[in-house]
């Protein structure tokens, strides 16, 4: 069954209390990546600001929201609520953020993330209205990343595991196709049926010769079945000697990268067109983009658009390099399990 965004956020509200608290908590770690780089120290900031935040946004509290949701206004009373939290000075927004988090939980609603790709996110700030469709972008990218910190019972499969993506278990089955198994929230109950209404799309498009065959998607274990291409991964051929001063086939990637684009322009799926998800193969002397699941609107202009030179140099040629000096680009959601001297209440 198709999930619209609203339906994403409320699965939130059917997890455990244990599960619910793991997300805000992944929420405010990340967040607090605008002011904190030490990840023990983040930690122990994020649980000092979930206890203020509720402290804040209990009844009668200077942080208080007193919206509900519902399904048919839900958009429009997020921006209330977030609006509302703007009214009182003298908070900083990762306050706010918290706060704005801690009541979409108590109305089942999953947590939203504000700081990603290096941008803050606030809906409505500061006078200059952000326009709706942020909320949607913002649900979209949220659930996208904080679901797959819940684990689900895997689907069995006659196969040897492969290696394993950020939703997926992938497996090479006996008959030489290759099964992706959802391991988390995500994938089972969204991701996965988006990568195969994504694959089923692009097989009409430009990106055609660039992809694994597509053979099935089963709705009620969440499995998709392509193709198993040998080769080698993209990022792999970075580090290989000769590759960065001539790469194969750089006439086949721009028209791989064009037809990204295009896709995107047209019909807004972002592809997500790095070297890890890019393989040269061999035998059939071809790129093919092995990975098919689409990336939220957030983060889409990461990839630079109408300039392949450009994206090469960015996504490929400096990736070793960006991932020394800017290793959390995105998201950072894996709240680790060291701790810190107690910090104060609130974040200074």
């Amino acid at each position: 069954m198709y999930l619209d965004l609203f339906g994403r956020l409320a699965l939130s509200g059917s997890l455990p209390p244990h599960q619910q608290e793991r997300l805000l908590l992944a929420a405010a770690y990340n967040d607090l990546r605008l002011f904190v780089d030490d990840p023990a120290l983040r930690q122990q900031q994020a649980v000092r600001l979930l206890d203020y935040a509720r402290e804040l946004a209990s009844p009668g509290g200077e942080l208080s929201v007193d919206v509900r949701v519902t399904r048919d206004g839900w958009r429009a009373e997020i921006v209330a609520a977030s609006e509302q939290l703007l009214t009182t000075p003298g908070f900083k927004p990762w306050e706010r953020g918290a706060a704005l988090n801690v009541w979409l939980a108590r109305e089942g609603l999953c947590p939203l993330v504000h700081y990603a790709f290096e941008r803050w996110f606030e809906i409505g700030s500061y006078g200059r209205r952000l326009p709706a469709e942020i909320v949607d972008d913002l649900a979209d990218l949220s659930t996208t990343f904080l679901f797959r910190l819940v684990p689900v019972d895997e689907a069995l499969v006659a196969g040897t595991r492969m290696g394993t993506g950020a939703y997926s278990h992938v497996y090479l089955c006996g008959d030489g196709t290759v099964a992706k198994v959802p391991r988390n929230l995500a994938a089972r109950a969204f991701a996965s049926q988006d990568e195969h209404a994504a694959s089923l799309h692009a097989r009409d498009s430009g990106l055609a010769p660039f992809m694994p065959a597509h053979l099935g998607f089963d709705e009620d274990t969440g499995i998709i079945r392509r193709e198993f291409v040998p080769g080698i991964m993209g990022a792999d051929l970075l580090v290989m000697p000769g590759f960065r001063d001539a790469p194969f086939a750089i006439d086949q990637l721009e028209h791989l990268y064009e037809a990204a684009c295009e896709i995107y322009r047209a019909d807004g799926i972002n592809f997500d067109i790095h070297p890890g998800n890019i393989k040269w193969d061999g035998n059939g002397e071809r790129w093919v983009l092995v990975d098919l699941g689409p990336m939220p609107v957030i983060g889409a202009d990461y990839f630079p658009r109408n300039n392949f030179a450009r994206y090469f140099r960015k996504i490929w040629l400096d990736r070793h390099h960006l991932m020394k000096a800017v290793p959390v680009r995105s998201l950072d959601i894996e709240v680790p399990l060291t701790t810190s001297p107690a910090q104060p209440a609130r974040p200074a």
